[in-house]
């Protein structure tokens, strides 16, 4: 997956099995069921950092947390 604009920006690039063999699979069977689905912002390769960076400005005692 990537951008056009940024063809080597990729979130994820993964295969795993055997094409070959899952494709006969496929061919074999008697019925096949296709459907969409996705996982909400869970996943095993997060793009978020998940932290947060802070500064404290002594001059008017304010803290600035940005995540």
């Amino acid at each position: 997956m990537g951008w056009a604009e940024r063809p080597d920006n990729q979130s994820l690039n993964c295969e795993v099995g055997d094409e070959s063999a899952t494709d006969a699979a496929f061919a074999r069977a008697a019925h096949v069921v296709q459907f969409d689905t996705w996982v909400n912002r869970i996943t095993g390769s997060p793009m978020e950092p998940r932290s947060c960076i802070g500064s404290y400005d002594e001059a008017t005692g304010i803290y600035t947390a940005r995540a």
